[in-house]
């Protein structure tokens, strides 16, 4: 038996109605009884910050290598090689010393899978601090996007920045999530459109669960 995505399996029990004819049954649901996966926005809510460990940079290289998923870099090559032998000095510069200009987490969900990462950076030629989100393939189209990005704006605004940009290539359909989101346009040319919010007290959206910020 199978159920729509989402849909938890109710168990239907035969319970006894007793009549004066004697004893009938009817189908009626018990909804302590309920189970089956979580609901989106209930998943939603279990999505945490997780600083990834040497070992784990091997989620990183599949994504990376990953064609579906990096198909919003069309324009500047697609995919990205991510060789196992480059990992301790990536992990060094995004992780150990990262001088409070570099921030990089996964996203996790309740059941340990990693799911996708958000990152920011200061670019120093043009006095920025640049966001990063990228959600794995099949996890997509199910509001982690959103969600991975309020996390990183909180995250942003916890470690002092005041604003993050992110320049999206001009024909990249995630700039409508960033809009949903309290990012505005700066300016756009031919290749880019480059976005910007203003970390204020309300940075999180409702509905968006704070993950943990480590």
């Amino acid at each position: 038996m199978s159920t729509e995505a989402g849909s938890p399996l109710k168990l239907i029990r035969w319970r006894p109605k007793k009549t004066f004819n004697g004893t009938k049954y009817d189908f009626s649901i018990d909804k302590k009884e309920t189970r089956g996966p979580l609901m989106k926005e209930e998943c939603k809510s279990l999505i945490t910050l997780y600083t990834p460990s040497l070992k784990d940079l091997g989620f990183r290289q599949k994504m990376m290598a990953d064609e579906e998923t990096m198909s919003y870099n069309h324009a500047w090559g697609g995919t990205i090689p991510f060789p196992k032998e480059t990992w301790h000095g990536w992990y060094d510069f995004w992780i150990v010393e990262h001088e409070n200009k570099r921030y990089y987490r996964y996203l996790k969900d309740s059941g340990g899978h990693f799911i996708g990462e958000v990152a920011y950076h200061f670019d120093s030629d043009k006095n920025i601090y640049l966001a990063d989100v990228i959600v794995y393939a099949p996890y997509r189209k199910m509001g982690y996007g959103s969600i991975g990005l309020n996390l990183l704006c909180n995250a942003a605004k916890q470690n002092g920045i005041k604003q993050l940009y992110d320049d999206i290539a001009i024909d990249n359909p995630s700039v409508t999530m960033f809009f949903k989101n309290g990012f505005v346009e700066e300016y756009r040319t031919s290749e880019i459109v480059m976005l910007k919010k203003e970390l204020s007290a309300s940075t999180l959206h409702s509905g968006c669960e704070v993950g943990n910020v480590n």
